[in-house]
């Protein structure tokens, strides 16, 4: 690789013992994917959560921050496995461990979001513009949505946070980001739970293929982060473009400069069919509804809100709402999270999800879940094995406090 003299001095450790560790991660990395040089990063976004890095993820970012690094770019923080409301000096265990990693990368100038939806939050990257984030639902929409620049990032972000740099491959190359496949959409799709499902619909029908999406109605802000954070669960392609709407496909030429391709379709039935692939649970009883994966922005929780007024969750039913703490005060704010809780639902901030990982937080023993998060359904029945329903945001919510979820077609 190409280094400039500032990059080949922070490799020589002249920068500092933290600088120099991530920059050798950083050429690995470069070396690995054949990279001709490292190139300047507007802002990264690192996940530290106990459950993803372990242990000697947990000792990697204290050493660093112990050895003096210092984040050089704006870096927003992830999700973490503990909840942002509780009291230091009541945490155990993992969760008093994980503090402890936040903490440190606080010192190191880390924004505390703890949030997997840095959009909801305001945090936008311009078009054209590279950045270095991790958490895989992020990727598809900085690419395709914002029409900025990331891979799908791990650990080297937080290099990239160290050091101002990434490797210059995947999405930072024009030719890259090119779409592969053209879909015409012949259904109509609407919601958080239809974006979901469409996108892993799309994942699982085209792996790691860049899709041209032709005939999708404007979506709101909430349903295109819906669509990516789906379709980057259950695939590895890194965008998407839409015709009309994505930056880099105002028009089928403009995606498709030598030519579109035959278009594949998905209707009414493909999505029938992978709702019914995908869903665990068989009955309509209901113990658990969970919403907010990714974390739930302002207007989900205020839509939560007035579907809830007046009502009650149900006794032996339990209502729970991921959020980031941003959006949690503004929530507070508006009144929103008196009247669910009000209403018997409970929230969370700047907490992994329900049912995102291996471990904690858990979903109950046997729990039969609903959810509008095409995320949720997709990856908690094989880490957990818990049984889920997919279904929009006010039949969830009805069925908190009815605890039944019909069936019904969409």
């Amino acid at each position: 690789m190409r280094l400039t003299a500032e990059q080949q001095a922070m490799a020589d450790g002249r920068a500092g013992e933290a600088v120099r560790q991530a920059m050798a991660m950083l050429l690995a990395v470069g070396k690995a994917v054949e990279a001709p040089r490292l190139i300047p990063v507007a802002s990264a976004h690192i996940v530290i959560d106990a459950v993803t890095l372990g242990e000697p993820g947990l000792k990697q970012v204290d050493g660093l921050a112990r050895a003096g690094g210092r984040f050089v770019i704006p870096t927003t923080i992830n999700a973490v496995a503990c909840d942002r409301r509780a009291a230091p000096d009541r945490l155990q265990g993992a969760a008093l461990r994980q503090h402890e990693v936040l903490q440190a990368c606080i010192a190191m100038g880390g924004l505390a979001t703890c949030s997997c939806n840095p959009i909801g939050q305001g945090i936008v990257p311009s078009f054209g513009q590279s950045v270095a984030w991790s958490e895989s639902g992020t990727a598809p929409y900085v690419n395709g949505v914002l029409g900025a620049r990331t891979n799908r990032e791990g650990a080297t972000s937080l290099a990239s946070a160290l050091t101002g740099f990434t490797p210059d491959y995947g999405m930072h190359r024009p030719q890259a980001r090119k779409g592969e496949i053209l879909v015409d959409l012949v259904a109509p799709i609407s919601g958080i739970d239809g974006f979901g499902l469409l996108g892993l619909h799309l994942a699982r029908r085209w792996p790691g293929r860049i899709p041209v999406l032709r005939g999708l109605s404007s979506p709101q802000l909430d349903e295109w982060i819906a669509l990516a954070s789906s379709f980057a669960i259950a695939g590895s392609a890194p965008m998407f473009h839409a015709v009309g709407l994505t930056p880099e496909a105002p028009s089928l030429a403009a995606a498709f400069p030598e030519g579109a391709p035959a278009p594949e379709r998905v209707g009414d039935d493909d999505l029938r069919v992978e709702r019914q692939r995908l869903e665990s649970e068989p009955g309509e009883t209901i113990d658990l509804v969970v919403l907010g994966c990714p974390h739930a922005s302002l207007q989900q929780l205020a839509e939560a809100a007035r579907l809830m007024a007046g009502r009650r969750v149900k006794s032996g039913v339990d209502c729970v709402l991921h959020t980031s703490q941003g959006v949690h005060a503004l929530a507070e704010a508006a009144g929103h999270v008196a009247a669910l809780t009000a209403a018997g639902a409970r929230l969370t901030v700047g907490a992994m999800c329900y049912g995102c990982d291996f471990r904690d937080p858990r979903f109950p023993e046997g729990a039969r879940v609903a959810t509008n998060s095409g995320k949720l359904l997709f990856v908690a029945p094989g880490s957990q094995r818990a049984r889920l329903r997919l279904a929009d945001t006010a039949a969830c919510l009805d069925a908190a406090v009815t605890g039944r979820l019909p069936r019904y077609n969409r």
